[in-house]
């Protein structure tokens, strides 16, 4: 064999192992994980507190030179009835083959995002959604987030470990979650993001829109059959539970603001005061969020909420901009031409990740070049190969006869 077959012999295997390697680690980059939450341990929903969580790793996370890189973290909460692998999943209605894996791929390489790990966890519960609140019935679904989940990703994950660096969104129940513990947990998330968020403000109007929906839920005398109801009606139940819960009132558990007694409608003021309390224009909430803020040295302070103009949420949803503009708090409210549905895959490639890149920090350390690089060994090992090839060769002209030699 040639010194130049050899050569292209051992360059074509570099240029196969380097191949291998971008995709074992582009594989590497969709994580699912299993965590276990104390918070919704003895739920009396009998959910499992062991919870399935896809981690995405931005690209560069494994490479020698990023090794101290402590990366921004994203946490994207699921609405109601749908799961964590919602956003990697492709879903026909998210774009067919849409996975948030490749969209971020591509906007860090084209350098439209920094790059940033994304915490996808999955909250759907026996009814359906946990709405991201603690309940005495459903478990502690927000603490699960907060306190268990968060404190997985930090121990695991090379993460900024703190509000700076730490954002958290979702899409309707999910951007209802993502606000509701965004503003109850400032010292936690720095930059707050809901899509089409479901009901954030909750009125007269809300109750009387649902007070059919919550009467058909008051009839229902078995827990079997609460997978034959409508969506909406479930939907009534999954917030009883979580907003009113009482382990006494069989079968949900749950108090519903509208009930028949004897016949006849009646309005249950103290289930629909705790309601009310879970309100993202409760007066408390706000005002304990402007506080925090305040006192949290570098907070980012971002807050932004979308809606398409075709939502059913729409009114709900201005009446919390208006209550946040009352208290002067700094926030986005932008709308859209779409529904409930049908633009989440195009908000997050041109909003959501771009937001969260703008608002949430990362601590980098500067890169001691070349030879940390990720195909370092590669290139090294490669590099003294074709060194001693060319000394070899070298060495072996010198020695090869001549016509002179020969002929002796």
């Amino acid at each position: 064999m040639t010194n130049n077959s050899l050569i292209k012999i051992i360059m074509l295997s570099f240029s196969f192992s380097a191949s291998i390697f971008a995709q074992s680690e582009k594989a590497d980059r969709l994580q699912p994980i299993t965590v276990n939450s104390p918070s919704l341990e003895g739920n009396l929903l009998g959910d499992s507190p062991l919870r399935n969580v896809i981690v995405y790793l931005p690209p560069g996370y494994h490479d020698e030179e990023n090794k101290e890189k402590e990366y921004p973290v994203i946490y994207l909460l699921h609405g109601y009835d749908a799961d964590y692998q919602l956003w990697t999943s492709g879903k026909e209605w998210l774009g067919r083959g849409w996975s948030i894996a490749d969209v971020a791929d591509y906007l860090v390489e084209e350098g439209t995002i920094q790059p940033m790990l994304i915490i996808m966890p999955g909250a759907k519960n026996r009814y359906g959604g946990s709405w991201y609140v603690n309940s005495g019935v459903a478990g502690g679904w927000e603490d699960f987030i907060v306190k268990d989940l968060v404190s997985e990703i930090d121990k695991n994950y090379r993460t900024v470990k703190s509000p700076l660096g730490r954002g958290i969104a979702g899409h309707s129940m999910g951007g209802f979650g993502a606000l509701w513990i965004g503003l109850n947990n400032p010292d936690k998330f720095g930059a707050v993001y809901g899509m089409s968020v479901a009901e954030p403000y909750i009125g007269s109007g809300f109750l009387e829109s649902n007070k059919e929906r919550m009467l058909k839920a008051s009839t229902m005398s078995e827990l079997s059959s609460f997978d034959s109801l409508s969506y909406s009606t479930r939907i009534m139940i999954s917030k009883a539970a979580a907003f009113s819960p009482n382990a006494q009132n069989k079968p949900f558990m749950g108090d519903l603001p509208y009930v028949y007694e004897n016949g006849e409608e009646v309005l249950n003021e103290m289930a629909w005061e705790k309601w009310l309390s879970f309100s993202l224009t409760n007066d408390e909430l706000l005002i304990k969020y402007m506080n925090a803020i305040i006192e949290i040295d570098g907070h980012p302070k971002a807050l932004k909420f979308d809606l398409g103009f075709a939502d059913k949420h729409m009114n709900s949803n201005g009446q919390f901009s208006v209550k946040l503009k009352e208290w002067n708090i700094n926030h986005r409210f932008e709308l859209y031409d779409g529904d409930n549905l049908n633009r989440i895959h195009n908000r997050i490639t041109k909003s959501v990740l771009p937001f969260f890149s703008a608002n949430l920090t990362i601590v980098e350390k500067e890169s001691e070049g070349f030879f940390n690089s990720k195909y370092s060994l590669l290139y090294q090992g490669t590099a003294l190969l074709l060194f001693f090839l060319l000394i070899r060769r070298f060495m072996g002209r010198g020695r090869r006869p001549s016509y002179q030699d020969e002929e002796k």
